[in-house]
């Protein structure tokens, strides 16, 4: 998923700004972007829970990962 930023950039690096699609790839850029931005947060809350879960087995605590706790 990451790679496509990195291409995106690329292609926009040696498009003419004058070009036809240099607007729509600026664009793809920026979603693409946002789309990876929202993946690792959710990945990072993941292994957050992870986390917390480890805990409250080897401690033997109950109810430590509650969905309405972050």
């Amino acid at each position: 998923l990451c790679k496509y930023p990195l291409l995106l950039r690329e292609l926009i690096k040696f498009t003419p700004e004058d070009h036809a699609d240099y607007e729509a790839q600026q664009e793809a850029f920026e979603k693409v972007n946002s789309v990876v931005d929202f993946v690792n947060e959710a990945k990072r809350i993941a292994e957050e829970q992870a986390k917390m879960k480890a805990i409250e087995e080897k401690f033997g605590i109950k109810d430590l990962c509650r969905a309405d706790r972050r």
